[in-house]
């Protein structure tokens, strides 16, 4: 009985753990140089790789679907973080001059990264959007980055790594999709 009990533990010991480590996202660093210097800027990409609904922050992801987050301190409704402008507006205008690094996200990292998320609804010139990105990014163990205030910072990091990459395509959001997180989102 001991041991059935022991091999039964195991079992399902090791289904949690299989559940914890299964790859769910992937999320990706994006970095967009400005018009002028120190006016880039720096935001993530996630893809849902499951079956199954995922949260980014307060954004629930559908199967298959994509989110971008990005802090911004110049939009209408005010400073703060903000779901899908990225991925509008570089889809709608058709951009393409941006880089990229990713790495995959278990549903472990997800839900660390979703908290961050979830507390990262400010901007100000020292706490910007590279501050937001990179930070978050540095979530996960694995490629980690510095944070030094600015975007051009971001470009360089990304390229440090060998593995990064250029534009990538984003999915087209609908405008209703594309929002200001208010708080922790609990609202």
């Amino acid at each position: 009985v001991a041991i059935l009990m022991c091999s039964f533990s195991f079992v399902v010991a090791n289904a949690a753990n299989t559940a914890d480590d299964e790859i769910v996202a992937r999320m990706t660093m994006g970095y967009r140089d400005g018009a002028k210097m120190f006016e880039g800027h720096s935001f993530l990409y996630f893809e849902n790789l499951t079956d199954h609904e995922i949260m980014v922050g307060v954004y629930p992801v559908p199967a298959g679907g994509t989110v971008s987050v990005g802090t911004f301190g110049t939009m209408v409704d005010g400073p703060g973080l903000y779901y899908n402008v990225e991925a509008y507006r570089y889809t709608f205008l058709k951009l393409t001059d941006y880089i990229s690094i990713s790495k995959t996200l278990t549903k472990a990292d997800l839900e660390e990264v979703s908290d961050k998320i979830t507390r990262s609804g400010f901007w100000n010139k020292f706490f910007n959007c590279t501050y937001f990105a990179i930070t978050t990014w540095n979530v996960v163990p694995g490629k980690s980055m510095l944070w030094l205030i600015f975007p051009e910072i971001c470009n360089i990091e990304i390229k440090s790594f060998s593995d990064h990459g250029g534009y990538f395509p984003m999915n087209m959001p609908t405008t209703e999709q594309v929002y200001k997180q208010i708080g922790d989102g609990a609202d």
